[in-house]
C-alpha cells in the first residue's frame, strides 16, 4: 500500500465503569479519601485516552484498568485506539527503537507517513471535544499539534519507553510535535526530555490492577499445578521472563543466563512468555522466530506465545509459581511484569535499566544486574536459597502494595486533570 492510500481510523474501545470501592483493600484510608475527593470536583470531566492498540503490552493492560477505574469515579473517560496500519506501526516501531537508543534516523519518507496517518486521526479527534486530552507514546504523538479545536481543560503525553539515552536525531523529530501539550508525564526522573521546559514534566510511575485475573493472588501450589498443565516437570526448578517477543526484552540474553545457570543448576528449565497479539509490534512474530531458532531442540526452554494456551490465568501461575522471575530487558520503560511477579511475593532478576530500578531494592526486594553472567548468578542463588527468595517476596509485595497499585496510581492522574482543570480557570478569569 503507498502511503497516499494509508487510511487510520480510529476506534472506540468498549470499557464497563468499575466501583472505586472495590479497590478500598488496596489503599491507604487517606489516599482512597484523597481520590474521593478530587473525583467528586471533577465529574462529568470528559477525559479522551488514545493509545496504538487495544490490546497487548503494558499501555493497553493499564488502560483496560484505569478506564474502568475513572468511569466508575463519575468522569467521562473514553479510549480510542489506532487501526491496525502495518506500514505505519513498521515506522512508528523504528522511531520507538531509535528514541530508545537505536542507530539510525527518520527518513523523508518515514516523515511523510507519520504526518499522513497523524493528520487523519487528529480530522478525527476534532470531533470528540475533549476536555482533557491524554496521548499515550510517540505513535499518535503528534495528533495535539494538528487538531484545530483544542481541549478545553488541558492535554497531556505519557510517555511509556525508556528515554533516558535516545537517539538525537529521533529526538530531535518526536519534540516538535511534543511542545504543545500542557503536561509531558514520564515514568521517572532518568526519562526527563531537555528539549521541554522542566515545569512541564511529570514523573508517575506506573501500577498494576489487584483485580484483574492476571493479579489474582493464588497458593504456590495451585499456580504450580497450572504450569504443569501446559508442560512443566514440576519437581524441578523454573524461571521465567513475561515480556513481549521484541529484541529491547533481550530474549537472547535470558536464553544465555537461563544456559549459564544450568552448569550449577542440573535440571533448570526456563519458561518465556509473550504476546505476539500487539498491532502496534509487526516484529514480534519474526523475534519469536529468532528465538525459537536460537534454544534449538533444548526440551527444558518452553516458549509460549499461543493466547489459546496461555492466558491471564496461566501468567500469574507463572509469576506465582516460578523461582525465579526475570526481566533482562535492555531497555524498560516501566517493567510492569515486574511489578505483577513481585505483588505476587516472588522475587525479580532485573536489569539496572531506570524503568526496572526504579521498582526494585537491590538485594532488598529483587536483585539488579548489569550483564547476563550478573543475571545467571542471581538465578542460581534465587534458586538454592529459597529462604532467601522467600524473604525477597515478602519485601517486594510490601514495595508494590506501598507504591504500585492502582489507587496510588488514579490518585496521581486526578492530580494532574485537576491541576490543568485549575489552570484553565485561572485563564478564564
Amino acid at each position: 500500500m503507498s502511503h497516499d492510500q494509508v487510511s487510520c481510523p480510529l476506534e472506540h474501545v468498549q470499557t464497563c465503569a468499575r466501583p472505586f470501592d472495590r479497590y478500598r483493600p488496596y489503599a491507604r484510608t487517606e489516599q482512597f479519601d484523597a481520590v474521593l475527593d478530587r473525583a467528586r470536583r471533577l465529574k462529568g470531566l470528559r477525559v479522551i485516552e488514545i493509545n496504538s492498540t487495544p490490546r497487548g503490552g503494558g499501555v493497553a493492560t493499564m488502560l483496560h484498568s484505569i478506564l474502568p477505574a475513572l468511569q466508575g469515579l463519575g468522569l467521562d473517560a473514553r479510549w480510542y485506539s489506532m487501526c491496525d496500519e502495518r506500514a505505519f506501526f513498521e515506522m512508528t516501531k523504528q522511531l520507538m527503537d531509535l528514541l530508545q537508543g537505536a542507530n539510525g534516523h527518520v527518513t523523508p519518507a518515514d516523515r511523510d507517513l507519520y504526518c499522513k496517518v497523524s493528520t487523519q486521526l487528529a480530522a478525527q479527534v476534532d470531533k470528540l471535544s475533549a476536555d482533557v486530552l491524554v496521548i499515550h507514546c510517540p505513535q499518535p504523538a503528534a495528533i495535539l499539534s494538528l487538531l484545530r479545536r483544542q481541549p478545553s481543560c488541558g492535554s497531556i503525553w505519557r510517555g511509556h519507553i525508556d528515554l533516558a539515552h535516545p537517539n538525537p536525531a529521533a529526538l530531535a523529530f518526536l519534540e516538535p510535535f511534543l511542545c504543545p501539550y500542557d503536561l509531558i508525564v514520564l515514568e521517572v526522573r532518568a526519562y526527563c526530555l531537555p528539549g521541554i521546559p522542566s515545569q512541564r514534566q511529570r514523573f508517575v510511575p506506573d501500577a498494576i490492577d489487584p483485580l484483574t485475573t492476571k493479579n489474582k493472588q493464588i497458593s504456590r501450589d495451585d499456580a504450580r499445578q497450572i504450569m504443569a498443565s501446559v508442560g512443566i516437570d514440576i519437581s524441578r526448578p523454573v524461571v521465567t521472563q513475561v515480556a513481549r517477543f521484541d529484541h529491547r526484552k533481550n530474549p537472547i540474553g535470558v536464553v544465555d543466563a537461563y544456559r549459564l545457570a544450568c552448569r550449577s543448576v542440573p535440571g533448570l528449565q526456563l519458561a518465556m512468555l509473550g504476546t505476539l497479539a500487539a498491532q502496534d509490534d509487526p516484529t514480534a512474530e519474526a523475534v519469536y522466530e529468532e528465538v525459537k531458532r536460537y534454544v534449538g531442540n533444548d526440551p527444558n526452554v518452553h516458549l509460549f506465545a499461543d493466547p489459546k494456551v496461555i492466558g491471564q490465568p496461566q501468567v500469574d501461575a507463572f509469576q506465582t509459581g516460578s523461582d525465579a522471575i526475570l526481566l533482562l530487558s535492555e531497555k524498560e520503560g516501566f517493567g510492569i511484569a515486574a511489578t505483577e511477579a513481585m505483588w505476587k511475593f516472588n522475587a525479580v532478576v532485573g536489569t539496572d535499566a531506570p524503568g526496572i530500578s526504579a521498582q526494585i531494592d537491590n538485594g532488598v526486594d529483587g536483585f539488579l544486574v548489569s550483564s547476563v553472567d550478573e543475571g545467571a548468578d542471581r538465578i542460581v542463588t534465587l534458586v538454592r536459597d529459597r529462604a532467601l527468595a522467600r524473604q525477597l517476596g515478602q519485601q517486594a509485595h510490601e514495595t508494590v502494595c506501598t507504591h504500585f497499585l492502582l489507587p496510588r496510581l488514579i490518585d496521581d492522574w486526578l492530580g494532574l486533570f485537576e491541576g490543568l482543570s485549575r489552570r484553565q480557570a485561572a485563564r478564564a478569569a
